[in-house]
């Protein structure tokens, strides 16, 4: 075994060059670039730019003064570092120079859309402002519906003001660990109740008590909901939604009523609407520095109700629960409580600024209260649902305490659902990106902001509808030919035909109704297909195990063998410790050995992309088509299947195999 220099051994890990060549080409280049500016006599000063680790760096203070002294555009909120660096390439180099700039700005951007820099300029002035007159200064951005203000249903008495306190590195997946929330009672005063998961199950399951309180908070909701319709779950920043349908997935429980929540829009994000609603003089808009302006003093002092947070965190992460302090637990909570009314107060503040506009006579629309009717279960639905109990009865929560049967069954019902899920998953994603406007769709990965219609395209062949080429804002985008592109709202505009990141252009195959359609911001979404084949299959394995168990002799053997992983079942027997590799031989060779000695169960082969899957199962199909037998590819995809059928086709050319019917996916054959 290697060692170091003190001959302690320790383990070799591999990677890929190509997953890290790129990034070690950057830093390389830097690095050279940086050595030659020092050798010919450079003195580059490093700038104490600000990191998501200056909070724990013990320079912070030091580097906080400097970047004051300078009045140094990171001060300004929201403004990215790529964004600064424009800016001061336009000869602007601090926060006042920048307040101070005429609208709109002189400056065209090399990269992001003018609304963004424009934004920002506004920002740094209301900040500037601020400053001069020493009191907390806001400014209100133009209306627009459904943003903003717009975005304030109308007020109800079940509203209900949500923060959870957790800790991602606890356990296995993170640990939400608190639930507090918030009413206002007749008289408008702040009513708090809380549930810990510590209270619930064994101190040393954290699923037993974070599912209890997440099903508890959902149940809470629910009964209210039916009290009072127009209720609202009000929260800032997107953790808590985000967190209830990571626990809903889960511990698949509460699916239809998180499903019902979402699709009533029940969830108001205060952080959206008063960023889109107005510009306030804070460095950043967290909650604590916006409560200057509504007079919100807190019970417990942050730095306080912090160090005990980070000891309480510290103390879940090395497995002691039950050893948290009554007094750290109780200033937690008084931190929750506070987060919980102070965005009461948030709520109330916007309001009268609301109120006070409409006095004036704008025109500002509530949101419309949505419909969310339970979902009827269907037949189908009705077996799903009985099977998944049957196959979950007696399971630990906790995975560490589950047998391999267990495992099995628990994974086979949480199966059972799963395109149900993934299609909700999917939808949900759909009108959280249909909601953002085009400065947010900028920073999407699936979106493209910035959009400008350059010209149409000639028209090839009986085309109806026009291409239009547009150009955009410089962005890392996932966006690909032949992906179904979306407005802002929603609507659908058309195909990708082509897309030119290096030219920043863009060609979108309209649609009819489209066609003298010019959106400033667009993104990606494809409706989830609907294989029903799949899912029966995996019903009927669901309901199998149900009645025989997963590890009894009779059908579906592969699919239980995988769901227990279990090694391949091979003819002649061999003893079960063997490895399945032999000495001195390759996993390519591996691969096609045991291929063809499979008895009825399933060889899986697992690895990242380019380690050679495709090319391995093509060569293993051959082996097996050299054999004379017949051989299926399913997969979650057509582009799949048939990249490895080219795979097959290739393969079939180098070792002179004859292979026959490839043509299913499209893909010609020899």
């Amino acid at each position: 075994s290697p060692s170091d220099k003190e001959g302690t051994p320790f383990n070799e890990e591999w990677f890929r060059i190509l997953d890290y060549g790129a990034y070690y080409r950057l830093v390389k280049a830097q690095l050279e670039r940086a050595v030659e500016r020092t050798m010919a006599g450079a003195n580059d000063e490093t700038y104490p730019e600000p990191v998501p680790q200056c909070d724990t760096c013990r320079w912070m203070l030091m580097c906080d003064r400097k970047r004051r002294k300078d009045d140094h555009l990171s001060l300004i909120a929201g403004l990215a570092l790529r964004q600064q660096k424009e800016v001061r390439s336009w000869g602007i180099p601090t926060l006042e120079a920048f307040g101070d700039e005429p609208t709109p700005l002189r400056h065209q951007p090399e990269r992001g859309a003018v609304e963004t820099y424009e934004n920002a300029r506004n920002q740094a002035h209301t900040q500037l402002e601020g400053r001069r007159r020493q009191a907390p200064y806001y400014e209100l951005r133009p209306p627009g519906p459904e943003r903003g203000l717009a975005r304030l249903p109308d007020p109800s008495p079940g509203d209900l003001f949500f923060d959870i306190e957790g800790d991602p590195f606890a356990g296995r997946h993170g640990f939400e660990y608190l639930f507090g929330w918030a009413t206002l009672d007749a008289n408008g005063e702040p009513q708090y109740s809380s549930q810990w998961a510590f209270d619930i199950g064994s101190p040393s399951s954290f699923a037993e008590g974070e599912r209890a309180i997440f099903e508890a908070f959902v149940d809470t909701v629910m009964a209210r909901w039916e009290k009072h319709p127009g209720l609202h779950i009000y929260h800032f920043a997107p953790y808590e939604p985000s967190a209830l349908k990571r626990l809903m997935g889960r511990y698949a429980t509460r699916e239809d009523e998180v499903d019902r929540m979402l699709r009533a829009e029940l969830f108001v994000d205060l952080l959206t609407s008063t960023r889109q609603a107005l510009w306030a003089s804070v460095e950043k808009y967290s909650i604590k520095d916006l409560e200057q302006f509504y007079g919100y003093t807190r019970d417990v002092e942050l730095r306080e109700a912090n160090t005990n947070r980070h000891a309480l965190e510290l103390l879940l992460e090395d497995g002691h629960s039950e050893d948290v302090p009554r007094e750290m637990r109780r200033v937690v909570e008084q931190y929750n409580r506070d987060d919980c009314i102070s965005a009461a107060r948030l709520r109330g503040w916007l309001e009268d600024i609301r109120t006070d506009l409409v006095r004036q006579g704008e025109d500002i629309q509530r949101p419309e209260l949505k419909e969310a009717e339970p979902e009827q279960v269907n037949e189908r639905q009705q077996r799903v649902n009985d099977v998944t109990e049957r196959l979950s009865l007696g399971i630990p929560e906790e995975s560490d305490e589950r047998s391999d049967e267990q495992q099995a069954r628990w994974l086979l019902a949480h199966l059972l659902d799963w395109h149900r899920r993934e299609d909700r998953s999917a939808w949900w994603e759909f009108f959280r990106m249909a909601d953002l406007d085009e400065e947010q769709l900028l920073n999407e990965r699936t979106g493209i902001a910035g959009l400008r219609f350059l010209e149409a395209l000639p028209v090839q062949g009986k085309a109806r509808t026009p291409t239009h080429r547009y150009t955009f804002a410089r962005q890392e985008t996932t966006i690909s030919a032949r992906n179904e592109l979306r407005q802002i709202g929603g609507d659908k505009l058309g195909l990708v035909a082509a897309i030119d990141s290096v030219q920043q252009t863009i060609d979108i195959k309209k649609r009819g109704d489209t066609v003298d359609v010019h959106p400033a911001a667009v993104f990606a979404f494809e409706e989830p297909l609907q294989p029903d084949a799949q899912k029966e299959s995996l019903l009927q394995l669901g309901e199998w195990v149900a009645d025989h168990g997963v590890d009894a002799p009779g059908e579906h053997r592969a699919a239980r063998d995988l769901l227990l992983a279990r090694s391949p079942r091979l003819s002649p027997t061999v003893q079960s410790a063997a490895p399945l590799r032999e000495e001195g031989e390759t996993e390519l060779d591996a691969a096609r050995r045991l291929v063809m000695r499979l008895d009825g169960g399933i060889l899986a082969i697992q690895g990242p992309p380019g380690s050679g899957k495709t090319f391995t199962g093509g060569r293993m199909i051959c082996e097996l088509v050299r054999a004379g037998k017949k051989v299926g590819v399913t997969a979650n995809s057509h582009a799949v299947i048939g990249n490895l059928l080219n795979a097959v086709v290739r393969a079939a050319a180098e070792e002179g195999v004859d292979v026959h019917s490839v043509s299913s996916a499209g893909v010609a054959h020899p």
